[in-house]
């Protein structure tokens, strides 16, 4: 509860006014108690349980009508009735209304323990994403190893067997478990704000976004503007599709949320097994249907992300001792550079940033004509990068984490000795691994 009796109280106690969220937020909370606000996961569990699958069921009643959706169908041969549907649904409220609602009701002690505070002033909105994203790696991590139990023979056929009765899973079999698995994945859930507690609103949207998350990764569809396009590891639908798909057997494709466990691991080599099959038999293709232009968006972002993140590495790596002197040298001859010396560059360098543009094709290809394009704006990308002009109508006007010709001309202002700055593409690599700080202090 907030201990201030009003907002000119809480302002003085803040040293400054209170910002319009803080204000609506004083107003909504300042009378209710830390557990009442708590027991708000209730009904936002309810309320997706119950509303997020929803969506999924008219799809899934339209492709059984008409067919159109078979086309981002995970295993368009699994069809759900609306009985089917419905009666998931059903069970899942019943384990909502005897386990997770009872488990929401008395876990408060547990939040009072890891001090999740209420109270103001609130958190930043980038405070809010760093602690998000701490809860989707821990989470992940643990959830990864539980999940792995349940696959040994006693797990799976005491407690994991039943929400592997559907095969091909719809959005409603996301919470479809065994009591005993509701409460033993809890724990992977709860880790994040554990180790690292913030504010009731961030415990509320981390719960939420776990769940629509998990919704989503058993709705049974790959959609073209599913998370899997966007943000490289995200395992998604298809990935988790697998998994049901392979049933108790599977040994594979047992990641939460990211993919990097079951590749460290070695548990997705059934699964890469079967993509490098399919890509054997499909690879990048000439010939009709063209794909469409929602298609072609999603695999260039693909393409853009994955050359930018492995990129990063090679151009670190360029900027040691040993690879600075004898090979990207070269390209840094130019510190003011100009468009032409975008591709000016040691024969070996071109050789080596040429496997980060090759692999998005590589690992999601496409038709040839997304290829064409996809090379085609990527050496733009890096000409406009190169020009030495800041311009108005620059994409770093409009694109959030692009980075541009000033950023890029601060590396070659600073010349071999630099450590910063490595982006080729977007700035969230430099800004997490700390090499954007030099840049980042001049700003401000």
């Amino acid at each position: 509860m907030i201990p201030y009796a009003t907002i000119e109280e809480a302002s003085l106690a803040l040293g400054r006014n209170l910002t319009t969220l803080e204000t609506l937020w004083f107003d909504y909370s300042a009378t209710k108690s830390d557990y009442y606000l708590y027991c708000h996961n209730i009904l936002f569990l309810f309320l997706i349980f119950s509303l997020v699958p929803l969506p999924l069921v008219f799809v899934e009643l339209a492709r059984s009508a008409s067919g159109w959706f078979d086309r981002y169908k995970i295993q368009p041969k699994g069809k759900n009735s609306f009985s089917d549907m419905f009666r998931c649904y059903r069970d899942v409220m019943k384990m909502f209304i005897l386990v997770v609602g009872p488990l929401q009701l008395v876990s408060y002690p547990s939040i009072q323990m890891i001090e999740i505070r209420s109270g103001l002033p609130l958190p930043s909105f980038g405070e809010i994403a760093a602690q998000l994203v701490v809860y989707f790696l821990v989470e992940d991590y643990t959830n990864y190893w539980v999940h792995r139990f349940f696959h040994s023979k006693w797990g799976y056929e005491k407690i994991h067997h039943i929400h592997h009765e559907y095969t091909a899973p719809i959005g409603y079999a996301a919470p479809y478990a065994h009591w005993a698995e509701v409460l033993l994945l809890g724990v992977p859930t709860f880790l994040g704000p554990a180790i690292a507690p913030g504010h009731m609103i961030t415990f509320w949207l981390w719960i939420a976004l776990r769940q629509i998350e998990a919704i989503e990764t058993h709705s049974g569809y790959d959609f073209p503007w599913t998370l899997t396009k966007f943000i490289p590891f995200y395992g998604g639908a298809e990935y988790h599709d697998y998994h049901h798909y392979v049933g108790g057997q599977s040994q594979s494709n047992f990641a939460s949320v990211f993919t990097y466990c079951d590749y460290i691991y070695g548990t997705d080599k059934g699964y890469r097994f079967q993509k490098k099959l399919l890509q054997q038999m499909t690879g990048i293709r000439s010939g009709l249907p063209l794909p469409s232009l929602m298609e072609i968006v999603a695999q260039l972002v693909v393409y853009f992300l994955i050359e930018d993140y492995t990129n990063y590495w090679i151009h670190r790596w360029l900027h040691c001792k040993w690879g600075y002197e004898k090979i990207h040298r070269v390209h840094h001859e130019y510190t003011s550079p100009i468009g032409y010396a975008s591709p000016y560059a040691h024969w070996a360098e071109v050789l080596l940033l040429g496997i980060p543009t090759f692999l998005g094709p590589a690992i999601a290809p496409g038709h040839i004509m997304t290829f064409w394009l996809w090379i085609s704006l990527r050496q733009m990308e890096a000409i406009e990068t190169h020009s030495g002009y800041d311009l108005p109508w620059t994409l770093t006007k409009l694109v959030p984490f692009y980075g541009g010709a000033e950023y890029h001309d601060y590396h070659h202002y600073v010349g071999g000795k630099s450590q910063s700055n490595f982006a080729s593409v977007f700035t969230y690599c430099d800004y997490i691994y700390g090499t954007d700080k030099f840049i980042r202090t001049i700003n401000l």
